[in-house]
């Protein structure tokens, strides 16, 4: 049969995987808010913050770190050329979502609970994205022979550190779904402790999965040979542990009534 139109458009996996996690996210979100009775934000105005502040602060984070990279305007907001780093998304889009929370006198510790198994979900899709794309990839290895780049010579594997981080993700969000789910009481007694716990946990699986990338990690290195990853990985364990001593200590019979008034 004659092929009529061809419009030759290119296909990116990544980015189609990247929409398929977001959306899939969104919904989690949304039904976890109406399964535990916690209050959600407009879905319009979350999905515009969690959209917009991440990409630009995964972007700004890239270009940060990857500088010899741009020399030109285009450069910069060439997204479809790939050039994001999860750390810098978290970052802005958690800050955005924050500010969000407070302004709509949301009770942001709760909120945060309810996204935090779509933000290991969404995390997960992302990262089989990475295998797919041959980004974010591990190093040489003679322990198992299931993955290697295109430009590998023969004979030659790496560690699908995508898959590891992607498969340890899911657990990851199966978990948090479970609190959130099963022990409603326990979790809303102390809200914000399920983030707190999730960010800690994952900040260590990053931190070692750090030592076995092989991918360029761009910016700088310690003098112990800490990758920017890992020095993000240090900085959200320990906001992550704060976190965690701030919801103990401030329950949900007083946190929360505190979290109302600012």
């Amino acid at each position: 049969m004659q092929q009529l139109i061809d419009l030759q458009l290119p296909v990116y996996t990544y980015g189609i995987l990247m929409l398929v996690a977001f959306l899939a996210g969104t919904w989690l979100f949304s039904a976890n808010c109406r399964a535990t009775g916690i209050k959600k934000p407009d879905l319009v105005d979350f999905m515009l913050i969690i959209s917009l502040a991440g990409l630009a602060g995964a972007r700004i984070m890239y270009i940060a770190l990857f500088p010899q990279q741009f020399s030109s305007f285009r450069d910069l907001i060439a997204l479809h050329e790939g050039g994001l780093v999860f750390h810098g998304g978290l970052f802005a889009s958690a800050a955005g979502l924050f500010v969000y929370f407070l302004k709509k006198s949301l009770p942001w510790r709760a909120v945060f609970d309810a996204v935090t198994p779509s933000l290991a979900l969404g995390h997960a899709i992302g990262r089989f994205g990475c295998l797919i794309n041959g980004c974010c990839y591990g190093a040489r290895t003679d322990l198992i022979s299931i993955y290697h780049l295109s430009g590998d010579p023969p004979g030659c594997y790496r560690h699908p550190t995508q898959a590891y981080e992607g498969g340890f993700l899911l657990l990851l969000a199966v978990f948090t779904a479970m609190l959130l789910r099963r022990r409603p009481g326990v979790v809303s007694a102390r809200p914000g402790v399920l983030t707190g716990l999730y960010v800690f946990v994952y900040s260590i699986w990053r931190f070692l999965l750090e030592f076995i990338r092989d991918d360029d990690r761009g910016g700088f290195f310690t003098p112990i040979l800490l990758s920017p990853g890992q020095l993000a990985s240090i900085f959200l364990m320990t906001l992550a542990g704060l976190m965690v001593i701030y919801c103990y200590k401030y329950p949900a019979d007083t946190g929360d009534k505190a979290d109302e008034q600012n």
